[in-house]
This record gives structure tokens, sequence and C-alpha cells, in this order.
């Protein structure tokens, strides 16, 4: 039976199933238990928390992001591109980590917030060119009433 972070794989049909559970969501078929994580004589000696921690090196923890670089990212991300920065702000939500979830919820409301300026300046840019606009409709309007006819010809 393979395991991976949180998840078990059915020895029945392959499905990934929560470690939570005790049989399998698709198939029925029971589920075996976890093994309980040995015990840890010191805290050196603990396992690195999954999401946080790259990989070990010589014994010390290597982080996998900085979480100033994140937010810089996050705010970056909703003020620049707000229609793809709130997908992705609503992905980072649905993680299970804290920090990610903090992150996408700036990143959602970074975007939501560039939206609004983003609609507010079209509208002005619209009221600022209405003048032209409606000139140039009408122009459109008066060259179709003049067409050229062919004499001869009804």
């Amino acid at each position: 039976m393979g395991q991976s972070a949180g998840r078990i794989v059915c020895p029945g049909c392959g499905t990934n199933n929560f470690d939570t559970l005790t049989v399998c969501w698709k198939c029925g078929a029971p589920l075996r238990a976890r093994k309980p994580a040995p015990e840890i004589a010191s805290p050196a000696d603990a396992p690195l928390p999954l999401g946080r921690v790259a990989m070990a090196v010589h014994g010390v923890g290597v982080r996998l992001g900085d979480h100033a670089i994140a937010v810089r990212a996050a705010v970056a991300l909703g003020l620049l591109m707000p229609y793809f920065g709130l997908p992705v702000g609503l992905a980072f939500l649905m993680c299970e980590d804290a920090d990610r979830q903090r992150v996408g919820r700036l990143c959602v409301v970074v975007s939501l917030i560039s939206m609004l300026l983003h609609a507010l300046v079209g509208a002005a840019a619209l009221l600022a060119m209405r003048d032209y606009l409606t000139g140039m409709l009408t122009g459109m309007q008066g060259s179709g009433a003049r067409r050229p006819t062919i004499e001869g010809i009804s």
C-alpha cells in the first residue's frame, strides 16, 4: 500500500484517499491505518514539517520560500493582473497551510480592489471619450444616408 503525506492509496483500486478514512471512497475496500510515528528522542531529531521545508542539509532546515517574497508576489499579481490573481488567490485559499491561506486571502483582496480600480478607470476613459465616440457614430450614420446612386438603376 503506497502512502504519501496525508494520503493512503487503496490496495484494491489504487484510488487516493485521505489518511483519516477507514474505507476507500470509491470501492469501499478497507484501508489499513497508518503506522504510528516513531517516538522522537529530541526536538533536533524531529522531522521537518512538509510544505515549509524543502530538504535537510547537514541537519539544518531549508525553507521552501520566504513569506515576505510570497506577500510581495501576491500583491504584484493582484495589482498587475487581477483577472489571474483572483483564481490564483482562490486556489491558495484551498490549501491546508495557514501561511498559504493568508497569502491567498491577500491576493484575492488586492485583486478585487484592482478590478474595482480597473472598472473606474475604464468608465472614466469612456466618459472622456464620449464626445469623440458620439461624433464618430453620427459621422457613420450620416454617411450611410448619402449613398451614391447610379443613374438609370432604381
